[in-house]
């Protein structure tokens, strides 16, 4: 578990980096945006991948028994298919869209919270191994996002473009 002290540093690492890459992305922009590219293709797709589990709880009974063990009984999630469902599609369909650069900070906002929530309810219990580390990672690309945008090569940027022209 992070401890208070633990957490100011953390969050003061975190502020820092991100001033410093403000202030090299101000310098070259046009690499950044092709940064922002490879970024959220990557994330993008290991997002979807890890969302696909989606489709299967729609379609498999087994499935969500499965999930109903892992949310209701081993998280106490409250509705544990809907919640898995929420989860799963926030994951997929928020891949989807921040890869593609469509409606991208409100997408990444939807992943930022279901990896947060991985992170804090699903993942610290059994300390901070792989998959927390994972979420938490996923949580911070996310952040990128929701603050820088999806740059010049996304979606929003094409059609923000077209709707001022």
């Amino acid at each position: 578990m992070i401890f208070a002290k633990d957490k100011v540093k953390y969050i003061n690492f975190i502020s820092q980096t991100m001033n410093t890459i403000t202030k090299l992305t101000n310098k070259n922009p046009a690499a950044w945006d092709i940064i922002l590219l490879i970024l959220r293709i990557w994330f993008g797709y290991f997002m979807m991948k890890s969302g696909f589990v989606f489709f299967h709880i729609l379609g498999s009974a087994d499935e969500r028994k499965a999930i109903e063990d892992w949310f209701g009984t081993g998280l106490h999630f409250p509705f544990p298919v809907f919640m898995a469902c929420l989860a799963k599609g926030s994951e997929f369909f928020g891949g989807l869209f921040v890869m593609l650069g469509l409606f991208t900070r409100l997408s990444a906002l939807f992943v930022f919270i279901t990896m947060l929530l991985a992170t804090l309810v699903a993942n610290t219990g059994i300390g901070w191994d792989v998959y927390g580390t994972i979420t938490l990672s996923f949580c911070l690309f996310a952040l990128i996002f929701m603050y820088w945008g999806g740059g010049k090569y996304a979606l929003d940027n094409i059609i923000k473009k077209r709707k001022n022209a």
